[in-house]
């Protein structure tokens, strides 16, 4: 074995971090975007993903929020997890992203004629 992943949890809280990205229209042939994530706990990665959208975005805006929903998705489950093991996680949870209109939007829901067809899914973000 020349690779391994080590992890202690001796002087770390039970607090996964997260880190999520898109891109924009990357697939050349179908325009559809993909999306990725990785949530790590005590050092060691916990999950990741990577997945090419169903659907094409229309804006990167449209891209990053896609990408982020599934991100948020997951540490849901992951929260659930914890809760069945008896091992309550300490909140806040930390979302690292690269998309600074994503984050201004998500922080402020107010309708904006560029943005409302993404309005549901950054109302489940905030959830």
């Amino acid at each position: 074995m020349c690779c391994s992943i080590v992890s202690s949890i001796i002087n770390s809280s039970l607090v996964p971090i997260g880190f999520s990205d898109s891109d924009f229209a990357g697939d050349k042939a179908t325009s559809k975007s993909t999306y990725g994530y990785l949530y790590k706990l005590a050092g060691g990665p916990i999950s990741w993903k990577t997945k090419r959208a169903t659907t094409i975005a229309l804006s990167t805006l449209e891209a990053e929020t896609n990408g982020l929903t599934e991100a948020i998705r997951e540490v849901q489950w992951i929260i659930g997890l914890f809760s069945e093991l008896h091992r309550p996680i300490d909140y806040p949870i930390t979302l690292y992203r690269d998309n600074q209109g994503s984050i201004t939007v998500a922080n402020d829901l107010a309708l904006h004629a560029r943005t409302k067809h993404t309005l549901l899914k950054f109302r489940y973000v905030r959830e």
